[in-house]
């Protein structure tokens, strides 16, 4: 989600949504190579020297969906397939596999 977003590579990204959006590629509607700088704009951290840690970036907020609820995000989009692979041969999501949502962007240190 964006709000309030004071640097972006061009004027036309958008600084403020009303919603979240995922961390991975956008759709192809959304690469064009103007559109793709916003998108990589919004999502790159920035090193908090002091703390030595990354951060996103100022007006960006970014939330994680915890439990199950998080590992069905992915059930309409790359893990769908690979869900529905497991459910076809007896397991169930939640009781015989799951997985961990996490931000790919950060790096150990923001896990703690």
């Amino acid at each position: 989600r964006l709000q309030n977003v004071r640097e972006t590579p061009h004027w036309f990204c958008p600084t403020d949504t009303d919603e979240y959006h995922p961390l991975w590629w956008p759709q192809k509607r959304d690469l064009v190579p103007v559109v793709i700088d916003c998108f990589i704009s919004n999502i790159s951290p920035v090193l908090n020297r002091p703390r030595s840690r990354l951060e996103n970036k100022r007006g960006v907020i970014s939330r994680s969906v915890p439990g199950r609820n998080g590992i069905m995000a992915y059930n309409s989009s790359y893990g769908g397939t690979i869900f529905k692979y497991f459910s076809e041969h007896g397991y169930i999501m939640g009781r015989s596999f799951t997985g961990a949502v996490v931000d790919w962007r950060m790096g150990p240190n923001e896990f703690n």
